[in-house]
């Protein structure tokens, strides 16, 4: 009986391997015979339209079939193919890892789409099979999407169809393209905040008027302008390539709502109004964006990321300059 049983496991055993060399493959087209299971890999023949061959082994997907043909050994592309025989008996090709200076690597658990930048509105480059295994090269801030190097392509997965290996948070923060970022000095055991205490005095507002309105605007006009000039030369710091210091925060302007009675009484101050308000939303966001880079868990900026920043500091100046303007125009009223 234990004879009997040896020689059905290795019947059977013998079986399967002859069903999984039962595979042929004939090609429907003239076909790229190339060196490896990828488009990256170098030609090594094209195979003639109608030549049938042994498939022996098949790459993770199944998307490349491994044959050889007049002496040379190579991968074709399955979809150029037909076969009699069943695929997916072949063994399946298990490429080495690709070299990872991250040391991070991921690897699709379904059919994942490869796409041009880090979101679903991205053009998608390619799909990516199931259990392909890449090196990841970068990531987004919270780490949903990640940048990875497929078949020579650079493209985003998102993170959900990826396993993982290797600490995700250490690769780079690339944002829509690859590069590279700055870190910043962590936040220390105080802090000090840059305040403006500036108040406007000139003789002719004293005199005007409209000076209960002039003046407020003036004073916000002053503050706004000497905070943006704080947050700004701390944006033109790490433009430079240059570390900033969280420990240093600087304080938020402020605008002081002008009564509709006292707009109602001159229009001209309407548009003076109206573009200080931008301009202090605008310098407050370019605050709020240090803030928020100086409170991550890693501190670091994009290029990106000090682009809008500077491009928000540019509106806010010239929105301070207009109501500079506009208020110089009232002093001979």
């Amino acid at each position: 009986m234990i004879f009997l049983a040896l020689f059905l496991s290795l019947f059977l055993s013998l079986s399967a391997q002859q069903e999984s060399l039962d595979v042929y493959v004939t090609t429907q087209d003239s076909t790229i015979l190339r060196a490896g299971p990828g488009f990256e890999f170098d030609r090594l023949a094209v195979i003639p339209l109608g030549t049938t061959l042994q498939a022996v082994e098949r790459s993770a997907g199944t998307r490349w079939i491994k044959v050889t043909y007049e002496g040379q050994t190579g991968w074709v592309a399955y979809w150029l193919l037909i076969w009699t025989g069943d695929l997916f008996t072949l063994p399946e090709f298990k490429a080495p890892l690709p070299e990872a200076s991250s040391g991070v690597y991921v690897t699709t658990t379904d059919f994942s789409s490869l796409r041009a930048g880090p979101g679903l509105a991205w053009e998608r480059v390619d799909v990516v099979p199931p259990n392909i295994t890449m090196a990841a090269i970068g990531r987004t801030v919270d780490a949903r999407w990640l940048q990875v190097d497929y078949e020579g392509q650079t493209g985003w997965i998102i993170y959900w169809l990826l396993s993982e290996s290797g600490q995700v948070f250490s690769l780079p923060i690339d944002g829509v393209d690859p590069r590279p970022f700055i870190r910043m000095e962590g936040p220390g055991r105080g802090r000090v905040v840059l305040a403006a205490n500036v108040s406007w005095s000139s003789a002719w507002i004293a005199t005007h008027r409209y000076s209960w309105v002039l003046a407020p605007l003036y004073n916000d006009l002053v503050n706004g302008v000497y905070r943006l000039a704080q947050i700004e030369r701390i944006w033109r710091t790490m433009d430079s390539g240059a570390q900033a210091n969280c420990d240093i925060l600087v304080e938020r302007p402020v605008f002081r709502t002008i009564a509709e009675t006292s707009l109602e009484i001159d229009m001209a101050f309407r548009p003076m109004t109206i573009a200080l308000d931008s301009a202090i939303q605008e310098t407050n966001r370019a605050i709020t964006r240090f803030e928020d880079a100086c409170g991550r868990g890693e501190l670091f900026v994009t290029e990106s990321e000090i682009e809008s920043a500077l491009a928000e500091i540019q509106d806010a100046n010239r929105n301070y300059i207009l109501v500079f303007s506009l208020l110089r125009s009232f002093e001979s009223r």
